[in-house]
């Protein structure tokens, strides 16, 4: 959201004006209504009507912050695909020198460049279901992602919570080989039995549902002061060398220093 043109102004406008029309009809209010120059404005009401219609309606001053919002939006997009490009092109190469370099015993890795993805996460704050009602958790505002597959899971990612959490409670770079992790987790028993410090935050239900995302990486997006504001993730189905590779790292980090200097203007 901008800063300089807030979203609820629009809202806020409406309230005032109906709530200041329907004082009137109620006879409350007299300091304001028996004011002098307002008491001589009969214009007054039916302007403040026809305002909070009209704010209502076209909701002006979303309409200036989206316009003005547009060009970065737009070379926000630009860059994040290019960013996408550069790490396929990365992944792709890496496959190769793995197949050169392919044995009995190592296997050569299998790049699927619709699985890559990288995911922009926000710090905000959310409503609750339970104690506390309303807490910080990590807003998704971006994914980018060639493939149409795997879909987006509606899981909630508070501090500690997943990598994107743990990236969130370190303030620094967390990378996963998830395959690795829980090779041998096949049942929900397996899952419980883990230490819950390798659980991440996760039910088996939601670890489930993540499961297939074998190796990630997850780098902080910082503001001005170095605090955490949100990080940018990545992830593949399998292949950590992907993820640990310097020059996919360094593209990630890229990406998390433009968006600390912007403050994720133009992506939501």
């Amino acid at each position: 959201m901008s800063r300089r043109f807030p979203g609820w102004i629009d809202a806020a406008a409406v309230i005032v004006f109906s709530v200041l029309v329907a004082t009137r009809q109620g006879d409350q209010l007299k300091w304001f209504w028996g004011y002098p120059p307002v008491a001589h404005a009969t214009w007054l009401p039916l302007g403040m009507t026809t305002a909070a219609a009209f704010f209502g309606a076209f909701q002006p001053v979303s309409s200036i912050r989206d316009q003005k919002q547009k060009p970065v939006r737009y070379a926000w997009d630009r860059h994040l695909l290019y960013t996408l490009g550069e790490l396929i092109e990365r992944c792709q190469q890496i496959a190769e020198e793995s197949k050169a370099q392919a044995s009995s015993t190592k296997p050569a890795l299998i790049f699927d460049f619709g699985d890559l993805g990288f995911h922009v996460w926000k710090v905000a704050w959310h409503r609750r279901s339970g104690w506390p009602f309303y807490g910080r958790e990590l807003e998704r505002v971006k994914t980018v992602r060639l493939g149409s597959l795997p879909a987006l899971r509606q899981i909630s990612f508070y501090k500690g919570k997943g990598v994107v959490g743990r990236c969130w409670q370190l303030n620094d770079e967390v990378i996963v080989d998830n395959n690795a992790r829980y090779r041998h987790v096949q049942s929900e028993a397996d899952w419980l039995a883990l230490n819950p410090a390798d659980r991440d935050g996760f039910s088996y239900q939601e670890f489930v549902r993540v499961r297939d995302r074998g190796a990630i990486l997850a780098s902080p997006v910082r503001d001005h002061r170095q605090r955490f504001i949100g990080c940018v993730s990545l992830d593949v189905k399998t292949g950590a060398s992907f993820v640990h590779d310097n020059l996919v790292r360094g593209k990630i980090q890229q990406l998390c220093t433009g968006l600390g200097g912007s403050y994720f203007a133009g992506l939501e």
